[in-house]
């Protein structure tokens, strides 16, 4: 420890108190009932969020994301991995990453990163709006913007703003892919 007038002062790092992990393979009629009870074996699940291929259907994409107990998850981890569910063999594994960046296209040149903001703000936090401008002489942006977003928060906005109408403008929203 660091003596700070007298007294020692302890600096530690939270790393943090549950893991999400990612399952994949999942049978497209799994539904999260299914797949909490499945992960309830081995300690408290915090939650399940499975997307979906779209609002019309109960149908998943074929993954989800389960978060728990740091100790918990990495026990569903070894119990879960390789486990035969409905013919399919589950995989499973930790999300190391934290958050996403989604590419959202076909805005309005008037639209600002308030707006934005405010909208993606509807399905979980938001990191970081990026909105690149035509020049620096003008407030116009270039159609398009990038908005980062914890991993399930984005995956939500992604399946609730994709198809959005903003100012007449029907947007696009992805996962946002690197530079090759």
């Amino acid at each position: 420890g660091y003596d700070l007038g007298g007294r020692t002062l302890t600096v530690s790092f939270i790393i943090g108190t549950d893991k999400t992990l990612f399952v994949g393979n999942l049978g497209f009629e799994t539904d999260v009932t299914t797949l909490t009870n499945l992960f309830q074996e081995y300690g408290d699940v915090l939650n399940v969020y499975m997307p979906k291929h779209n609002e019309d259907t109960n149908r998943n994409r074929g993954f989800a994301f389960v978060k728990m107990p740091l100790e918990e998850a990495d026990r569903a981890m070894e119990g879960v991995n390789g486990y035969d569910l409905g013919g399919r063999t589950l995989t499973v594994s930790f999300i190391i990453g934290t958050d996403k960046t989604l590419f959202v296209g076909n805005l309005g040149f008037e639209t600002d990163v308030t707006t934005l903001t405010n909208l993606f703000q509807e399905y979980g936090d938001v990191l970081k709006v990026y909105m690149p401008k035509h020049n620096e002489d003008t407030n116009r942006n270039r159609g398009y913007a990038f908005v980062k977003m914890p991993l399930e928060e984005a995956d939500r906005a992604m399946e609730g703003v994709n198809g959005y109408d903003l100012g007449g403008r029907i947007l696009r929203v992805h996962e946002a892919q690197e530079n090759r």
